[in-house]
């Protein structure tokens, strides 16, 4: 069992219960409760209507053992590497997902009512060269030396590239409806 990958996951999670950081960590929830215990009664989390939080020094000590923790994989040269790309897409995606829900009018952005096909086919065009690209991208980062942190990066990149693929769908479906009306 580990304390600093349940600490982890609730500083990705924020604020989660038993069964979310159970479902993020693999761990069975009778570890999690054992763990999260410890770590109330140590000041590293806050217990609040089921839902677990870290304390702010907490999160610093957390930030401090990143450096320990994943010294491996820091060392990395191609890991490193795929991660960086990894953050540059993220952020892409970040614009992307805004720009498919709002449009540009008159200097403002205001919700995309999807009345516009050009606009919503650039932005289509523009998230699937993205999905190649991560899609690449994730195959460099779960091949590299096993460990649980590269099984859990699998899955939330993994998670993303199907987020990004149901987007795509959606998107072609939408557009497809409005051919046909």
């Amino acid at each position: 069992m580990s304390l600093h990958l349940v600490l982890h996951a609730l500083a990705v999670k924020k604020h989660a219960d038993v069964l979310a950081l159970a479902e993020f960590t693999g761990l069975t929830q009778a570890e999690l409760t054992h763990l999260l215990a410890g770590a109330a009664a140590s000041g590293r989390v806050v217990a609040a209507q089921g839902k677990y939080v870290l304390t702010p020094l907490a999160r610093l000590a957390l930030d401090g053992q990143y450096t320990r923790e994943y010294a491996d994989l820091r060392a990395n040269a191609a890991f490193v590497q795929a991660y960086t790309s990894f953050e540059q897409i993220n952020i892409q995606l970040k614009s992307l997902i805004t720009d498919w829900q709002t449009i540009e009018v008159g200097g403002a952005r205001v919700a995309n009512d999807h009345s516009d096909a050009s606009y919503d086919m650039r932005t289509i065009d523009r998230l699937g060269n993205l999905h190649e690209r991560a899609g690449k991208i994730l195959a460099q980062l779960v091949t590299g030396p096993y460990t649980v942190w590269n099984e859990m990066a699998f899955k939330i990149y993994y998670l993303l590239l199907l987020v990004i693929s149901a987007i795509i769908l959606r998107h072609f479906a939408h557009v497809r409806s409005i051919e046909r009306s």
